[in-house]
Formats: C-alpha cells, sequence, structure tokens
C-alpha cells in the first residue's frame, strides 16, 4: 500500500501503455510533473508557471491586435474650407464618426494645388489613422506636377471612391450653340476662335481632352475657380465652360447660361432637358468630380479593408444621400482592389492628356 505502481503498469509517458485515466493534454502534463518532481510543493510551482506564461501570451496578443480604431481619426482636405472636397468631409465625418465609434475630426491643409496636405497624409504613420478626402487631384496632380514630394503609386492607395458628380458643358447663350456637335464644327471652321474658360486643374484637362478627342483648337483661359469661370462665361469673357453642376443649374434655368450636354452616363436630375454627351453621339468625353479618401499605402490590408466597408455603408445613409442629391452625385461602392485599379488608371489616363496636349508641368 502506498507505493507507486510498478513500470509496466504505468508504461511511459508517450508510449501509450495504457494510463488508468483519460489521455487527454491536460491528464499528460499531470502525469508528467509527478513523475518528474516528487516534492508537491514543486509540483505546485510548475502548475502556476505554465499558467502564468498562458495568461501573459494571452494579453500580449490581445494588445496587439487592439481591434482598430482605438482613437480619432483626421480627415485632411487639402482646400481651403467651404469648397466641395470640404464640404464632402464635413457631411462624412459625423456619420463616419458614429459607425466607428470614435470622433473623426476635419482639417484643412490648403496649397500648392492640393499637395501640401497629400504630402502630410502620404508622410503620416501607416496605421489608418489619417484619411485624405480629394477630388481630382489625387490623380490628376501627378500628371500636372514633376515634382510632389511623394510617390502617388507606392505612398498613396484609394481607401474607397466615394461618390462621382459629372460635369456639365456650359456655352454662352447668346452664342448659335445648341448642341456639343455645334461647338466641334464652329470650331473646326474658325481654329482658335473659341475661348474656353477653365477654373481649375480638372477643367482645365477635361478642356484639353475635349480639344484632342475632336481634332479641334480653341484657347483656354484659366482663372481662379469655377465660380469665376461661369461668371467670365455669362460676361462673355469666354464662350464656354466644363465645369461642376450644382453652381449654374440656377442660371441655365433662367436663361442665363446653356447647357448643352452632361458628362456623364446619366442626365441630372435637376436639369432633366439637358442630354448627355453619350446621347448626342460622344460616349467617350467623360469628365466630372470622383470624391476619394485616400491612405498611405503601407497600412495593414485588415484596416484598410474595415475603412472601405465602413465608408462604403456611410455613403448609403440618409444623411449622404440627400447630400449626393443635392449637389446632383451619386454614391460609388467600390472594393478596395478595383478602387486601386481605378486610381493606377486615371493617374496613367491623365498623364496621357497631359503629354498629348503638350501642357508643361509645373515644379
Amino acid at each position: 500500500m502506498g507505493s507507486s505502481p510498478s513500470p509496466a503498469k504505468r508504461g511511459r509517458v508517450g508510449e501509450g501503455a495504457g494510463f488508468s485515466e483519460p489521455s487527454d493534454t491536460f491528464r499528460e502534463m499531470k502525469i508528467l510533473c509527478k513523475m518528474n518532481f516528487k516534492e508537491d510543493n514543486m509540483y505546485r510551482a510548475f502548475i502556476a508557471l505554465l499558467s502564468g506564461l498562458s495568461l501573459a501570451a494571452l494579453l500580449t496578443a490581445g494588445a496587439a491586435h487592439a481591434e482598430f480604431p482605438d482613437k480619432p481619426i483626421r480627415i485632411i482636405v487639402p482646400f481651403e474650407p467651404g469648397g466641395a472636397n470640404d464640404i464632402m468631409a464635413r457631411v462624412t465625418a459625423p456619420n463616419l464618426g458614429k459607425a466607428v465609434g470614435q470622433p473623426v475630426i476635419v482639417e484643412n491643409r490648403p496649397g500648392a494645388g492640393g499637395n501640401i496636405g497629400s504630402v502630410l497624409v502620404a508622410k503620416a504613420p501607416a496605421d489608418g489613422y489619417m484619411l485624405l478626402f480629394t477630388a481630382g487631384g489625387a490623380t490628376q496632380n501627378p500628371a500636372l506636377y514633376r515634382n510632389l514630394n511623394y510617390d502617388p503609386i507606392n505612398d498613396f492607395t484609394p481607401v474607397a471612391v466615394l461618390g462621382f458628380g459629372p460635369h456639365i458643358f456650359v456655352a454662352n447663350p447668346r452664342l448659335p450653340f445648341t448642341s456639343v456637335k455645334d461647338v466641334i464644327e464652329y470650331a473646326k471652321k474658325n481654329p482658335g476662335k473659341l475661348n474656353a474658360a477653365a477654373g481649375g486643374a480638372t477643367t482645365r484637362l477635361e478642356s484639353e481632352m475635349f480639344q484632342l478627342q475632336n481634332n479641334i483648337k480653341v484657347e483656354i483661359i484659366p482663372y481662379s475657380g469655377t465660380g469665376r469661370a461661369s461668371t467670365a462665361v455669362l460676361a462673355g469673357e469666354a464662350d464656354f465652360v466644363i465645369m461642376d453642376t450644382s453652381p449654374v443649374i440656377s442660371l441655365i434655368k433662367g436663361g442665363k447660361l446653356k447647357g448643352l450636354a452632361i458628362i456623364g452616363n446619366e442626365r441630372h436630375p435637376a436639369l432633366p432637358d439637358v442630354p448627355t454627351a453619350k446621347e448626342q453621339g460622344f460616349p467617350d468625353f467623360l469628365g466630372g468630380i470622383t470624391f476619394g479618401a485616400y491612405a498611405n499605402a503601407k497600412t495593414p490590408r485588415d484596416v484598410l479593408q474595415k475603412l472601405n466597408t465602413t465608408l462604403n455603408k456611410v455613403m448609403l445613409t440618409p444623411e449622404m444621400t440627400e447630400w449626393f442629391d443635392k449637389v446632383g452625385a451619386k454614391a460609388v461602392n467600390m472594393g478596395l482592389d478595383d478602387a486601386r485599379a481605378w486610381y493606377l488608371k486615371e493617374i496613367a489616363a491623365w498623364k496621357d492628356v497631359v503629354a498629348r496636349a503638350k501642357i508643361q508641368t509645373l515644379d
């Protein structure tokens, strides 16, 4: 009595020589401990050590994989307050904050055509807590500037393509144009006599694209913004402008400007009588403002995926739908890989336009 079982009955761990108790992992460890530590206090110390190591490992793993986000998110708008990019960001921020359970703060960092704010985000930590909200600048500045101070391909990636609003082709009503075709025919007969107002990089490049696609020559006059450009057309300083639709809806309805074409795939709900360029036989003449959210390209994939999924859902909320309807835009639901492919394709397309139009790039 009191003696331990004989070797024949006890067997050795790992030989499968019949334990009298179930051979799950914990019982094997218990038997191993009893075999190798005769003193009971040593046995208890060993079990305590194993438990402590397991708990420490679990705590470390939990800390290393804290759920994103666990602090406020910053949205950088690389333009002055009050513009379309700024308004888009400020409408989005509270809805995004509600969805992720963290404050979302909008900051304006204007300058250098949007490049100052872009550099800030490109050089930020790759953790998803700083996003760039912008439209054409993300894909057009790589074509227009020689020195961006960041690599648009390797430093940036789109988190989500948020929405798209088509541009409109607007002319002075005193001119005898009723369609895009009329403008093209006049320009071919009178090279260089038509003046196009350009209110920024996007409208400048779209005017250049219009020339290239139709083999015509017009003079492009730059203005400080689309508001100033549309005023120039009103005053007769310029003959037409390609620009965002919402600022000129009332002017077109009042007969002060003439809407010749929506530069998109669908008619604008506020201007149902203005046909698309596609309807007029120009399916490749497309332009508009594409709102996007961008982050450091080295941000972990799971963080980018969560932001993409959340932002796509936010774009469908009643608040965002109301805003899109007001400006004649629509939400765009695009996954990460599709957004990346779109981004690279847009950069290449605008570089082609700049090269073919022989536009002098900026420093």
